[in-house]
C-alpha cells in the first residue's frame, strides 16, 4: 500500500532508496540514520545484500 501511494514499483535496495527519498520528513531522519547504520554492517554486505 505504501509503495502504491508513493508510486514506487522497484524492489530491494532501489525500493529502500525510493522510500527514503519520498519520506524525508524531519521525524523520519532518525529512523533512516539507524537503518542506514544497520545496513552498513558487515552482516549485510555493507548495504549491498539486497
Amino acid at each position: 500500500e505504501l509503495c502504491h501511494q508513493l508510486g514506487l514499483q522497484s524492489t530491494g535496495l532501489q525500493l529502500y532508496h525510493g522510500i527514503k527519498a519520498a519520506l524525508n520528513y524531519w521525524s523520519a531522519k532518525a529512523l533512516w540514520g539507524k537503518l542506514d547504520k544497520k545496513a552498513g554492517h558487515k552482516d549485510y554486505d555493507q548495504g549491498t545484500a539486497c
